[in-house]
């Protein structure tokens, strides 16, 4: 990945944001019938795959309101921190029950359709012939001044009765299916974003976050594996990585080789050197 250039005032104006919405936010876990993920060196072929037949879909959600035309959707393995994303600005709702982004999205009581071809850069690469799950797939509903927002996420092959097909080892797909209903990967998790040159940490660095809204500074993020930490070189690495410059704000933290006292000292933030993001936002000792 090629590094990210930011000028200072605009991390200043960026992370402002972050800090202010990293707040957790209300999701439904769901459980899915069923959950796919197709991998091709053919962008054509990718596909991304989700079921849910679950009670806990509600109108009383609001996700038919008329005023929610956006969508974005994750699938994203906490194992090895491979992801793919979608996005929309079509979706449309009956201001009943229904809603629907084109063929790709459609909700209604008790049902969740999900089928999408990912993001070139977001593909849920197999190549590397390992196991994937458990596996998270996220959704947002909203509007866009952010007024109303719906989420639901799904979480499939971390055990119970959850029917494991494919894990992914084969190179060409994912799948599982009747899964139960468990705690979600994405959302509301402490986490390690990255650029390839800079990173964040912290509860407002979750995965989900870090994939779709860009509202933590690093453009083009790249979410780290679970239990991932940021460290001094700017990358998302197990504990206890290596220290350098790192910068804090309430509960998100930044390191890299970019950030200096006087780039942390314009938004309020308290520099420290050697130190680490941990997934907590906050700059530690290694």
């Amino acid at each position: 990945m090629k590094p990210v250039l930011i000028r200072a005032a605009q991390i200043v104006a960026l992370i402002a944001l972050s800090v202010a919405s990293a707040s957790a936010v209300d999701v439904d876990n769901v459980a899915a019938k069923k959950m796919k993920i197709k991998d091709s060196a053919d962008a054509e072929k990718r596909k991304v795959q989700l079921l849910v037949q679950d009670a806990g879909i509600a109108a009383s959600d609001g996700y038919a309101n008329a005023a929610i035309t956006n969508a974005e959707f994750v699938a994203y393995s906490p194992t090895t921190g491979e992801s793919a994303t979608w996005t929309s600005t079509a979706c449309v709702g009956d201001g009943v029950e229904n809603l629907k982004c084109g063929k790709e999205i459609a909700i209604s009581p008790g049902k969740l359709k999900v089928k999408v071809q990912p993001l070139t850069d977001r593909r849920f690469n197999l190549d590397g012939l390992v196991d994937q799950l458990p596996v998270s797939m996220a959704i947002r509903v909203h509007s866009v001044d952010e007024t109303a927002s719906v989420y639901y996420c799904a979480v499939c092959g971390n055990g119970g009765a959850d029917v494991a097909k494919k894990d992914g080892t084969d190179g060409k797909s994912v799948m599982a299916t009747k899964c139960d209903v468990a705690p979600c990967a994405v959302l509301n998790v402490g986490g390690c974003c990255t650029s390839g040159s800079y990173c964040a940490g912290g509860g407002a660095a979750d995965p989900f976050v870090c994939l779709t809204t860009g509202a933590i500074a690093v453009a083009s993020g790249e979410a780290g594996a679970a239990n991932t930490i940021c460290d001094g070189s700017g990358a998302c690495v197990p504990p206890p990585g290596t220290g350098g410059n790192c910068c804090q704000n309430d509960s998100l933290s930044y390191c890299g080789t970019k950030w200096a006292p006087s780039n942390c000292s314009d938004f309020g933030g308290t520099f420290s050197f050697p130190a680490v993001c941990n997934q907590s936002g906050s700059c530690v000792a290694p």
